[in-house]
């Protein structure tokens, strides 16, 4: 029995190390920006505490792990012009769920300026007859 616990013992030793060095990598790699490699260190720690049977590690990784989207984005020739899109994957972790909804909001303010700003000539030819009549009716 002495034997199981001081292998019990030494893999606990392990995995808090462990965990100290993944918690790092993976601060590293969110404060500067690098998702797949983030990914990456993420799996490689999953992975480390199933093997070594820490649920509780498993449970607290699992839930900094990102969902993977496809995206689109424009691709843009050397001389500047547009060249098709891409498809690329991207991955949005829990944390940046938690902004989506001001990026939200964000985004339904630019639409809006976009819609203002292609309405312009309608908006003026309605005002301008508008305020023909109205000068009329005077």
């Amino acid at each position: 029995e002495t034997d199981e616990q001081s292998v019990r013992d030494a893999t606990e030793v392990a995995v808090r190390a462990a965990v100290r060095i993944f918690e790092e990598a993976e601060k590293h790699f969110k404060e500067t920006g690098q998702k797949d490699e983030r990914v990456l260190v993420l799996e490689a720690w999953l992975a480390m505490a199933n093997e070594a049977g820490a649920a509780d590690v498993a449970d607290s990784v699992s839930s900094r792990m990102p969902k993977r989207v496809k995206r689109k984005r424009q691709i843009v020739a050397d001389d500047g012009e547009a060249a098709g899109w891409e498809e690329y994957y991207d991955y949005i972790f829990p944390e940046d769920e938690a902004k989506a909804p001001s990026l939200k909001i964000l985004e339904m303010a630019h639409k809006w300026k976009k819609q203002k700003t292609k309405e312009p000539e309608h908006a003026i030819d309605d005002i301008s007859s508008g305020a023909d009549i109205d000068r009329n009716d005077e």
